[in-house]
């Protein structure tokens, strides 16, 4: 469904969720939100067209020529490194479509389509398009891959289709510093993984909002790591941290998930609008939750070990992440179903655990409403 969707009626169930009205008055926003396809459409262009979206690292493209392809939800792009900078591209040929790099990662002096070998130089500029003479009111000059904005957090890359969302640090004030605090320099990448979750994207970003809420009765093993009752989420412009005191491990012998989370606390961050951030003393993953329709989502992880770290220290925690991820697929999954249900609509806000969703949805809010406005051909 295209952009010019009809969105009447839309606009009423957007603004039924007023992102002034304070959290313990508050109700969570309705349930169309999740399965409505108009929404989601809406979402694509207001959301995800006009925030930074996290990538990867720059040390996979270390040298000139390297490059690594992703798809920003039904976008394929690819990241290089040019000459003297670092591009984003569309991983789309401007002819038919044609993919230019397939997924992964790999070197080049140029990309050539793979469909009819049209031909761009590192920046994106078309060098050479083959059997094309004669076509009328064609300037080869004139052909670039759409272009996105390149913008770095530490050793992660963040990309942004907007020219008007503002810089990466202004969007997102004081996470930098944060992040460089926990003094992580020692953790090297070790490798990612990809899930799919048949869920909207926004119930997995709320799952793992909710300030510990749904550990204890969803994560009994992690919850037997984390101090439940000092866990506690404060808010941030543009995103949250949710720490939590960690318990050491259990004396009777038994593997648990304290065994490969080590520190004095957890730092769970996330990032508007689908970033999130698990560090540890000596671990560290990645989550970016990638929409792929209006019930269905990936959550990219990328995992991050001490360089020293032993093959079956790595192993556990992987083993101890999965466990994880695959507890909130499940719940994730049974939501979705949930809020398909003619019997719910809205629910209420946990004060005292739930500020994380609230700010989310207050964020998202004002995007959607903003979104709206364009569509109608107003300001925003």
């Amino acid at each position: 469904m295209s952009l010019s969707t009809d969105f009447s009626g839309l606009r009423e169930r957007v603004e039924h969720f007023d992102p002034e009205r304070p959290l313990e008055s508050s109700e969570t926003p309705p349930s169309e939100w999740y399965t409505d396809t108009r929404l989601y459409e809406l979402e694509r262009e207001s959301v995800f067209g006009r925030s930074w979206q996290y990538v990867g690292l720059t040390e996979w493209i270390a040298e000139v020529g390297e490059y690594f392809a992703t798809d920003l939800g039904q976008d394929p792009i690819l990241v290089v490194r040019a000459a003297d900078e670092i591009v984003a591209l569309s991983n789309v040929c401007r002819h038919r479509g044609g993919p230019l790099v397939r997924s992964g990662r790999g070197k080049v002096s140029s990309f050539s389509c793979l469909y009819h070998g049209w031909n761009y130089a590192l920046d994106g500029k078309l060098r050479k398009a083959p059997e094309f003479e004669g076509v009328c009111d064609f300037d080869a000059k004139r052909v670039h891959l759409p272009r996105m904005r390149v913008a770095s957090l530490g050793p992660f890359l963040f990309v942004c289709w907007s020219d008007e969302t503002p810089d990466l640090e202004e969007s997102l004030p004081g996470l930098a510093e944060h992040i460089g605090g926990l003094r992580l320099d020692h953790l090297v990448h070790s490798e990612r993984r990809v899930y799919a979750v048949d869920c909207n994207w926004k119930v997995f970003v709320d799952n793992y909002l909710d300030g510990g809420y749904h550990v204890p009765v969803m994560h009994p093993d992690l919850s037997r790591s984390i101090d439940y009752a000092g866990y506690h989420c404060s808010l941030r412009d543009g995103w949250n941290l949710q720490l939590s005191p960690l318990r050491a491990a259990q004396a009777d012998g038994a593997a648990d998930s304290a065994d490969v989370r080590h520190g004095e606390a957890a730092h769970y961050i996330w990032a508007w609008p689908n970033w999130m951030f698990n560090a540890y003393e000596d671990v560290l993953d990645i989550n970016w939750v990638r929409p792929l329709g209006v019930d269905r989502c990936e959550i990219v992880f990328d995992y991050f070990f001490a360089a020293d770290a032993k093959k079956s220290f790595i192993e556990e925690s992987l083993r101890v992440a999965e466990q994880v991820q695959e507890e909130d697929r499940e719940i994730s999954e049974a939501v979705q179903r949930g809020l398909v249900s003619s019997r719910y609509d809205v629910g209420r806000y946990s004060v005292r655990r739930e500020n994380g969703d609230h700010q989310f949805h207050q964020l998202l809010a004002r995007a959607l409403r903003a979104g709206i406005v364009r569509r109608e051909g107003g300001t925003s």
